[in-house]
């Protein structure tokens, strides 16, 4: 058996990555009811994404193809579903076609598209995929995303997927939300003895210091196979603000829109102790929030107003919260230092549609 390498278990690498999916943990497949609709001649747009002048410069591409073969060509209005099949196959995967290539195995192949040089309706979608490096806009509809029949999605090869530490596959573990991770870490840490203790030391603390500082910023939910393009603003931001924390530089000015938004209060405590520990590093930390309890644990507040929009624009207020709240021209202060604030007990009726 070959050592394995920390490669092995990356699904970026090609000794890591499953050889089928490459890594992606998905494969792809021709939707071919949204591509070719049969009933219709490729005149008449047989070929959905084929518009225009293209369709037009498709279509004799493919007729000279079927006359430098010596094919058939197809009639004007033809619907698909009559073509014959040697047709019917040089239209969809185009001259390299197996079939196209055993019936004419003396004939060569068109070198330009005036000789007939007809790609293939499926070769021509996968290339524009390959060519984007991504599934997106117009071309989505014309495929489908299923998992992975050689990996199950777990993206890693097979003996990579395989290895097992304390009994579990990285799989399995990428797979558990972070509180979790977290608590098998500790149970693997506890496991170990003498010089393998000492070995993974380094590695442990380093893994239960990360985990600890994602959730300390309410994103214990979070699993490592969730990909980054689905991250709102807010988790994205808060994933920022705790890898500001390893980087350890001073002089730094972070600026944060809100980095309490959606959370639960209990969860606020550990937003506002990252700030605190950025701050104690040397750097300033600037933060746009409307939450008490970070207003409260702020070194200085300012208050700008008097109102939104046109209506504002001045400093009506700056300080502690509780130097705030002594200042009348402050509103946010007089509305915090309003302990029982009025209640409109008769809001407006909604209107009905």
């Amino acid at each position: 058996m070959e050592k394995l390498i920390r490669s092995y278990f990356s699904h970026n690498t090609g000794e890591g990555a499953c050889e089928v999916c490459q890594g992606l943990g998905t494969s792809l497949e021709i939707n071919k009811a949204e591509v070719i609709r049969e009933t219709l001649s490729l005149e008449n747009g047989a070929v959905n994404f084929w518009e225009g002048r293209y369709k037009a410069y498709q279509t004799d591409i493919f007729n000279r193809a079927c006359a430098h073969y010596g094919i058939p060509v197809p009639n004007q209005n033809t619907p698909v579903h009559a073509f014959t099949e040697l047709q019917k196959n040089l239209l969809l995967n185009g001259v390299e076609d197996e079939m196209i290539k055993k019936n004419f195995p003396e004939t060569a192949r068109p070198k330009t598209a005036a000789e007939g040089r007809f790609g293939g309706v499926y070769p021509i979608l996968w290339r524009r995929i390959s060519e984007k490096g991504e599934l997106a806009g117009k071309n989505e509809k014309y495929f489908n995303t299923r998992t992975c029949p050689k990996c199950g999605g777990e993206r890693l090869n097979a003996l990579s997927r395989s290895v097992t530490v304390n009994g579990t596959r990285l799989p399995e573990l990428s797979a558990l939300p972070l509180e979790a991770l977290n608590r098998w870490v500790a149970g693997l840490e506890s496991s170990l003895k003498g010089e393998k203790r000492r070995i993974a030391a380094p590695y442990l603390l380093d893994l239960k210091t990360k985990l600890r500082r994602i959730i300390n910023v309410g994103l214990d939910y979070l699993t490592l196979d969730r990909q980054a393009m689905t991250l709102s603003g807010g988790e994205a931001q808060r994933i920022k603000l705790a890898a500001a924390l390893d980087a350890e530089i001073t002089g730094i000015i972070y600026i944060l829109d809100e980095p309490t938004v959606g959370l639960h209060p209990k969860d606020t405590e550990g937003v506002i102790r990252v700030l605190q520990a950025l701050r104690d590093q040397g750097n300033t930390v600037i933060v746009i929030e409307h939450d008490p309890d970070v207003m409260a644990a702020a070194d200085h507040m300012i208050d700008v107003g008097p109102g939104a929009g046109i209506h504002g624009g001045q400093v009506v207020g700056q300080g502690t919260l509780a130097e705030i709240r002594g200042q009348s021209s402050s509103v946010t202060g007089q509305y915090l230092k309003n302990e029982n604030p009025e209640i409109n007990h008769n809001p407006r009726a909604l209107r009905k549609q």
